[in-house]
């Protein structure tokens, strides 16, 4: 018997498909499993809460993964997160296998937009929720990062100085 959640999920899908705001590519959801304990998390990266934990073995809904398909965007029970993509497996060609990025494209996984609206449209009420800034910072002026499944690891670059430049002793005096 189909949960309430995946029912609805179905019944929504049909109606966008209907109104011609997504196509059949575009809708897919699909069912994966946990290959370990995981930490569901409330963004794409270790730096943001933890929402809950999944236990191994346990069936996830995935609505899709960052571009890159390091995280995707899962449900669990009433919970709603993200997970390392690697930890997950999904059916395909009738086997069990890890996701991949190339795995993801095959099925039709799409790319969940993750910022401060799916934050608010999920997190609202939770502790943490205040947090944002915290847990999601922009990159500043001076950083150089790498994106990383979404996640920002950021090494200071020195700003490269402005006009001319003169080091003790290079010169001599004048």
């Amino acid at each position: 018997m189909r949960s309430l959640i995946e029912r609805t999920l179905s019944a929504t899908n049909n109606l966008l498909m209907r109104l011609g705001a997504v196509t059949q590519s575009h809708a897919v959801i699909t069912d994966g499993i946990t290959v370990i304990d995981q930490n569901l998390r409330a963004g794409p990266g270790r730096q943001f809460p933890v929402v809950t934990i999944i236990p191994n073995n346990a069936k996830v809904l995935i609505y899709g993964c960052t571009d890159d398909a390091a995280w995707c965007d899962v449900g669990f029970g009433e919970n709603r997160g993200w997970v390392a993509s690697q930890d997950l497996e999904v059916t395909y060609h009738n086997r069990q296998v890890y996701l991949t990025p190339a795995t993801a494209r095959s099925i039709g996984l799409v790319t969940v937009p993750f910022g401060l609206t799916y934050w608010n449209a999920h997190y609202v009420g939770r502790s943490w929720h205040g947090s944002w800034s915290a847990c999601f910072r922009p990159l500043a002026r001076g950083t150089r990062g790498r994106r990383n499944g979404g996640t920002r690891s950021a090494k200071t670059i020195p700003e490269a100085p402005r006009g001319a430049v003169m080091r003790r002793g290079s010169i001599g005096r004048i």
